[in-house]
């Protein structure tokens, strides 16, 4: 036998002599009278069949889609079912336990030779670890042989069940009052049948009550059972695995539950903030005495803690709270999740990047992406973050006279959904921080610098004031900031917000706009507040007509259909002169003629560094929309005027170009029909003005005037065809040597599926984990199981990360 424990209270045994077979009360048939009785009594519990739903007459059995039921059970003959279903719901109410702890029917392989058993009840604790085994028999068969089920449905099957602790034979009496019947058996380790005999048969008679606690321990505020703030990963993994088997195997949406899920992340977020010294966490299932609340109470206390972070966080002045919805996410379901999560430290962890994983590994699991709606993958967006060097930005301004507030880089993603990027930018720069802070710190400038915005006991204090994102779903905005706090910091600047809207609109200064310097280089508002862009916009949406008219007043592509365009011009706002840009666009964005605008647009105003080609499987299944990632550094003032003037020349001399071709053309058709043609020279020197007006559109004419001249009416087509604004591009850059590199990658470390992800070569980096022997390729980042780093070859480039170090972008 197993002694007490802590915040339990033990089965209270009985004994009865050495070997004597176990006695229990002989129990009449139920009968019509019975079944109807206690039919009566199932209703009296569960009045709305929120756990079960049971049909004596008709033979039929529902249970909640909660309880995890290994083989299904819909009808049935006999009593044995009837009573199993009012002894679910009476542990669903009386008993205090929750449906999500409950599964029916598990299937076990036993003995020698092996052979089939199935358990009628297992019991778990909220973390899928088992609490219980329980056998229901009819109360006529209940007596019967009883040792012989006792041993070879409990005993026998207990092994295969780690950490069980109660054995429970079990039955429904229905003289008087319908009530369990049952003989509990607490179980230890090396148990088995033959022991439990010879000391005595100790047992109780009556089943386990809230996993057998004797005074319920609340979780309190630097009391003695406070929070856990080391948690293995090993734990997380079960944790997260049991979320998922429990929540995500329903009939409501995938993305509803992930839904739910996140606010209650958000909700325990904000209830450890805010729970003073001494005082017990809201969010935690409470008890009085033996008994636990019910999961109405809990859902009706973490709905207002909900409003409460909600309204502190999220709420735009004017909004309204999303408030948690019991219609699609049961009250049963959220005691669940808060049972399960209630004794974890998000928000004072000392497992470092464990706890944002374990967040990241919910949101990939839990979260059915869609062609409108998808999450860039970890290997992207660590490609553009090393492709920026943030890093290395880091320490500069880290180096830097800049004033105080300006030693670190600002960054940003207005479309940030579950905040990949801005988690791959914090992680980066704080890991080159540490790595650098003893050969940066040699003055006492940027000692203190780094004390007060990246001390050694929490590396990444920087990001609360240098990381922002903005998203317009009221989700991913939730989503994001609880994957910053996860992450240990970053979720200050996490707003729900519209990433497109007027500058002027947003609340926080440095979102702000102004007015521009010079309204003849850029004629909207600027808020040139920021470092970096990182960002996977929404791509091809196509506006009405009526928010046209709106963001005219704020964007100069307005006009231009495609949602691309828009944020291109945004990323332009945000950036400061000299901002690096690392972001994805469909690849037609470089190549259709209605994205022209938006393209000349960027090389107006921006230096673009590299575009890279990746394979149209980067965002399958959800969309089939090859794309490219671009790498760009917003122009100093200068450097765009500079631009323009060179464009404007090569535009008139374009269009002046086309029109004189028009005028000798026509002047030579004239001539086929003149009283009085063209001498030689004359018809020799219209053609040399030709050939040259063709030049200056980039079109070569034969050297022999007859070609030519026989070749015109398909070089006036081509010339009339000509676009003065790509030309007019061509020749500027040319002018102001503005080359750049434009790669192709072939292979990016994965392949997803809509069921799982597979692990690809990749061209794009190089990454590794372990040192030494142990050190290994890893392909696919969102499955790496350990710390990984990335390497880079410059001098002897084999991958896409390596040419763009070795061409030195940003130098």
């Amino acid at each position: 036998m197993t002694g007490p424990t802590r915040g339990r209270r033990p089965i209270r045994p009985t004994r009865r002599p050495r070997g004597q077979p176990t006695a229990l009360p002989a129990l009449a048939s139920l009968g019509a009278d019975g079944l109807a009785k206690l039919s009566a009594a199932l209703l009296t519990l569960d009045p709305e069949g929120r756990f079960v739903s049971l049909d004596v007459e008709g033979g039929t059995v529902r249970y909640a889609l909660e309880i995890i039921q290994h083989s299904e059970v819909f009808s049935f003959i006999g009593e044995e079912e009837p009573c199993r279903a009012y002894l679910v719901a009476w542990l669903c109410t009386e008993g205090g336990y929750l449906p999500a702890n409950i599964e029916l029917e598990k299937a076990y392989s036993i003995g020698r030779p092996k052979r089939g058993a199935r358990l009628d009840i297992l019991l778990k604790h909220p973390d899928g670890t088992t609490y219980s085994l329980i056998e229901v028999k009819s109360p006529a068969e209940y007596a019967v042989d009883a040792d012989r089920f006792i041993e070879g449905q409990l005993f026998n099957i207990a092994p295969l069940e780690p950490g069980r602790r109660v054995l429970a034979y079990a039955t429904v009496d229905v003289n008087g009052e319908p009530a369990p019947s049952a003989l509990s058996i607490e179980y230890a380790d090396r148990d088995a049948f033959a022991s439990w005999v010879a000391s005595g048969r100790p047992s109780a008679a009556s089943l386990p009550v809230s996993y057998g606690q004797a005074v319920h321990e609340h979780l309190v505020k630097g009391g003695a059972n406070d929070l856990r703030p080391d948690v293995p990963q090993v734990d997380l993994d079960r944790l997260r695995k049991r979320l998922h088997d429990v929540l995500w195997r329903g009939t409501t949406p995938d993305n509803d539950v992930y839904e739910h899920v996140v606010r209650l992340f958000l909700a325990k977020i904000y209830d450890e903030k805010t729970t003073d010294e001494g005082d017990r966490y809201r969010f935690q299932r409470h008890f009085t005495g033996v008994q636990p609340e019910s999961a109405q109470a809990t859902f009706d206390r973490v709905q207002d803690l909900y409003r409460e972070a909600y309204e502190r966080y999220l709420l735009n002045p004017g909004g309204a709270i999303a408030e948690l919805d019991s219609r699609k996410f049961s009250p049963e379901q959220t005691a669940f999740v808060v049972e399960l999560l209630q004794g974890i430290a998000l928000t004072s962890t000392r497992s470092g990047d464990v706890l944002g994983g374990f967040f990241e590994g919910i949101t990939r699991e839990g979260f059915k992406q869609s062609k409108g709606l998808f999450f860039t993958h970890a290997n992207i967006a660590t490609f553009l973050v090393e492709a920026l060097e943030l890093g290395e930005l880091a320490i500069q301004k880290a180096q830097s006279r800049a004033p105080y507030d300006e030693r670190l880089p600002y960054i940003i993603d207005p479309s940030c959904g579950s905040g990949t990027f801005l988690i791959t930018a914090m992680r980066r720069v704080t890991e080159h921080i540490e790595a650098n802070r003893a050969r940066i710190s040699r003055n006492a400038d940027v000692r203190d610098l780094l004390e007060e915005k990246a001390p050694v006991v929490h590396p990444n204090r920087w990001a609360k004031e240098f990381i922002f994102g903005i998203d317009d779903s009221d989700l991913l905005s939730i989503a994001t900031k609880v994957n910053m706090v996860l992450h240990r910091d970053g979720s200050t600047h996490i707003y729900k917000a519209d990433g497109v809207a007027a500058l002027d609109r947003y609340a926080d200064q440095r979102l702000k706009g102004r007015d521009p310097s010079d309204p003849a280089v850029y004629s909207k508002r600027v808020a040139n507040s920021f470092d970096a862009v990182l960002s996977n916009p929404p791509f091809s949406i196509t506006l009405v007509p009526s928010t046209i008219a709106t963001l005219a007043t704020s964007f100069e592509l307005a006009a231009d259909p495609n949602s691309e365009n828009l944020f291109l011009e945004r990323w332009y706002q945000l950036l400061k002169p000299g901002g690096r840009l690392g972001v994805v666009l469909p690849e037609s964005f470089f190549a259709t003629r209605e994205n022209l605008n938006a393209r000349l647009f960027l090389f107006d105003h921006f230096n673009v560094r590299a575009v890279v080609g990746i394979p149209r499987l980067a965002f399958e299944p959800w969309t089939p929309t090859k794309t490219s990632l671009l790498l760009a550094q917003k122009k100093t003032e200068a450097e765009e005027r500079a631009w323009k003037d060179a464009r404007i020349k090569y535009e008139v001399g374009a269009e002046a170009a086309q029109t004189t071709i028009k005028s000798l053309v026509a002047r030579l058709s004239r001539d086929l029909t003149a009283r009085r043609p063209m001498t030689p020279d004359q018809r020799a020197a219209v053609l040399d003005e030709i050939r040259t007006a063709l030049a200056v559109l980039g079109i070569e004419g034969p050297a022999d005037n007859d070609d030519l001249a026989s070749a015109i009416p398909a070089l006036a087509k081509t010339a009339k065809a000509a676009s003065v604004a790509v030309l007019s591009v061509r020749r500027a850059s040319l002018e102001l040597d503005s080359e750049f590199l434009v790669l192709s990658v072939g292979q990016i470390g994965f392949k997803r599926t809509k069921r799982t992800e597979y692990d690809r070569p990749n061209d794009l980096f190089q990454a590794h984990s372990g040192t030494g022997a142990q050190r290994v390729r890893v392909l696919n980042l969102n499955k790496a199981v350990s710390q990984w780093s990335i390497t880079t070859t410059p001098t002897d480039p084999a991958d896409a990360l390596s040419v763009l170090k070795a061409a030195g972008l940003w130098r």
